[in-house]
């Protein structure tokens, strides 16, 4: 017979009780704190797996971020060199000026760089066309001493202003306009 306090059924002290114990396991195994016996040492064995997996994809994320903004590095460099060699006066000068430009935004940023400048249309309406090249090592894409280079380019074109004068060789003043002859001195 099963006891009653205060007028409810105790099944907990009832010899008769069905419900097994919540401290054994399925078949009757002392169930511990982190699991039935035979699973013990499972976590260490997938964090011992799994760490260095996400490690790597941690490497592998930051050399594609860093290789993405390296490619838009490139590409200012290009838009950059071609502005700064399109405003000038003559075709010489322009190809200073792109190379310049596009070395000054690269440096620090890639072991070597290659810049190319296409001064065949660098006339009234014209365009100046500049290629720069980027050879990037993959220690500075993911900080890891890895061997390994990769070269990024980029094209750029600006158009040669229409109103702009071009050095033809005439005589000019102190500020580098040119001298009509016809004026007052």
């Amino acid at each position: 017979m099963s006891s009653t306090m205060g007028g409810t059924l105790n099944r907990a002290t009832s010899p008769h009780s069905r419900r097994p114990s919540r401290r054994s396991g399925r078949r009757g195994r002392a169930r511990t704190a982190s699991g039935p016996a035979d699973d013990r040492g499972s976590i260490s064995v997938e964090l011992a797996l799994s760490v260095p997996l996400v490690v790597l994809l941690l490497f592998l994320v930051i050399g594609a971020l860093n290789l993405a903004r390296a490619n838009v590095d490139v590409h200012a460099a290009a838009t950059a060199a071609a502005r700064a060699g399109s405003i000038t006066r003559s075709p010489a000068a322009a190809s200073t000026a792109a190379q310049g430009a596009a070395t000054a935004n690269l440096a620090g940023h890639c072991a070597t760089v290659a810049v190319t400048v296409d001064t065949s249309q660098f006339h009234r309406g014209g365009q100046l066309t500049v290629t720069v090249g980027c050879t990037v090592t993959t220690h500075g894409l993911t900080g890891v001493d890895v061997p390994g280079q990769i070269t990024l380019s980029a094209t750029s074109s600006s158009p040669v202003d229409v109103y702009r004068n071009l050095s033809l060789g005439l005589p000019s003043d102190a500020n580098g306009a040119p001298n009509s002859g016809g004026g007052r001195s």
